[in-house]
């Protein structure tokens, strides 16, 4: 996992701190962690395609946000979309190449969520399109930013979680599989260690 860093957006951006950062561009980067845009309220374009993004949750709080290009990313459902639902000043988002857009009723879900946009991917958006979306696109939860950060903290506690448990099943095996190895003087010595933990 790649985290955005402050450093690397204010060499970037060419500004002194992160609340004075408007345009932000780091494509083909392996970014996945983007928690650092909290620290960005000022910011209207993001250009982060070719990335490995596969949640909107760190968008949520962009509320100036007007252009958003996330092409070749990992984004995934549909229900991901309801980040983007508070930002009204969004007019462009680009999306293709990420699994999300492959799905049949992606764009009117989008469109039905985010009716103010004027570009989606490649396409302009027409006011029919969006019309239509009202009743073809899927009705997607919004998440709010506050939502979003109490979710990741639960989120990176859960993940964690599951990582020891993975971590202790897979120490469990091997020493399972081990154990015919040993002899009797062996066995002892890993049940003393064992017993002194």
């Amino acid at each position: 996992m790649v985290e955005l860093s402050a450093d690397m957006v204010l060499k970037t951006a060419r500004v002194s701190t992160l609340s004075e950062v408007v345009n932000f561009n780091s494509w083909g980067s392996d970014l996945s962690d983007m928690s650092i845009l909290a620290q960005m309220p000022l910011v209207e374009v993001l250009s982060l395609s070719i990335n490995n993004i596969n949640t909107l949750a760190c968008f949520a709080g962009c509320s100036k946000l007007r252009e958003l290009y996330l092409r070749r990313n990992g984004v995934a459902t549909l229900e991901e979309l309801g980040w983007l639902a508070g930002l009204d000043d969004l007019r462009v988002l680009w999306l293709s190449h990420n699994p999300v857009a492959d799905l049949p009723q992606y764009r009117a879900t989008v469109l039905r969520l985010l009716p103010n946009l004027v570009k989606l991917d490649d396409k302009d958006v027409t006011p029919e399109e969006v019309e239509t979306a009202k009743t073809d696109g899927v009705e997607v939860e919004a998440r709010e930013a506050s939502a979003a950060d109490g979710e990741d903290d639960d989120g990176d506690a859960d993940e964690a979680a599951a990582q020891t448990d993975d971590a202790g099943a897979y120490a469990l095996s091997a020493i399972k599989t081990l154990l015919p190895l040993l002899n009797a003087e062996q066995l002892t010595e890993l049940a003393a260690e064992i017993a002194s933990e």
